[in-house]
């Protein structure tokens, strides 16, 4: 890795949850949701998005 890149560990439970709108969020989902991130982000922002992105 180099400076300025993050490394998203999760389960596929995340990829099989629900959005605020009822789909499933999908690897596609997830790949969308975390590409529309610019510049760094705090490990406590990102979770927090996605909480806000599936509650």
């Amino acid at each position: 890795m180099t400076v300025g890149e993050s490394l998203f560990l999760y389960t596929d439970g995340l990829t099989e949850a629900r959005t605020t709108q009822g789909a499933m969020l999908g690897e596609d989902g997830l790949t969308g949701f975390l590409h529309q991130r610019t510049g760094p982000a705090a490990a406590a922002s990102l979770i927090e998005d996605t909480v806000t992105l599936l509650a």
